[in-house]
């Protein structure tokens, strides 16, 4: 047994979901200064890292907004005071990682084309009446973010419980023997998955990491292992519990995946 989490949503949850919309709705108007924070840009940019011509284009949009990175961390920040038409060049550094040009420190020209000021619309019922279908009051609207919040949360706590809880069944068994190969399929599954997600199949995959397979391999047992303990703990608690699972609801279950 696991202790079930509860769910709150906090008020400040739905007051950033409220400014989120407010900014989705905002109105960009054509000003004569330089950029700053918020403002809708179009410039011409072209980056370059390690002699290599990383990025290039010629109407390239983008609102700079704290905390929010763009093209690479620096970039953003880095725009703000361009002037209009004069070329400005932004320093930036790759996030580390296996990629060839991981870590490297490069630099993007940007020549900015048009800066628009946002206007944001006042947070009152007229607004919440412009929103989605409408709604009657920015009360009600309150109340609709907080309901899809709380669905948010509560899916990712019952997530959370259900690992929870598996984790706490495959600590109380004493002992689950399986052949070695059951987990090296669970790491072909794992590296398949890996790759699908970086738009790769997985020899492309292993390529880009540039490491030897087996290491590649090995970091992902431990996962595997575990992956392959829960899957037996469940398979043998299914069987203790005589539960059984009946074509309709297979169905329905891949009705509910489909739509």
């Amino acid at each position: 047994r696991v202790k079930r989490p509860s769910v709150v949503v906090a008020e400040e949850d739905v007051d950033s979901a409220l400014e989120e919309l407010r900014h989705r709705y905002a109105l960009h108007e054509p000003v004569e200064r330089s950029v700053r924070m918020g403002d809708l840009v179009r410039a011409d940019v072209r980056g370059h890292i390690d002699g290599r011509e990383v990025f290039a284009d010629d109407d390239f949009e983008f609102t700079p907004r704290d905390g929010v990175t763009i093209l690479l961390p620096g970039f953003a920040e880095g725009v703000i005071g361009a002037e209009k038409g004069v070329p400005k060049e932004v320093e930036v550094t790759t996030p580390p990682g296996s990629q060839p040009l991981s870590g490297k420190t490069g630099a993007f020209t940007v020549v900015v084309k048009e800066v628009k000021e946002e206007k944001l619309p006042a947070l009152d019922d007229e607004f919440a009446r412009q929103v989605g279908e409408g709604f009657a009051s920015l009360q009600a609207l309150r109340q609709q973010l907080e309901g899809r919040i709380r669905e948010r949360l509560d899916a990712e706590a019952e997530e959370m419980y259900r690992g929870e809880a598996l984790t706490a069944l495959v600590a109380q068994t004493e002992e689950l023997e399986y052949p070695p190969v059951l987990a090296e399929r669970e790491i072909d599954r794992l590296l398949r998955d890996e790759a699908r997600a970086a738009g790769h199949d997985v020899d492309h995959y292993v390529e880009q990491l540039r490491k030897p397979v087996q290491e590649i391999r090995d970091a992902l047992r431990a996962a595997a292992e575990e992956r392959v303990r829960r899957s037996l703990a469940l398979t043998a608690l299914a069987e203790a519990e005589q539960i059984m699972v009946e074509p309709a609801e297979v169905d329905g279950e891949i009705e509910r995946i489909v739509n």
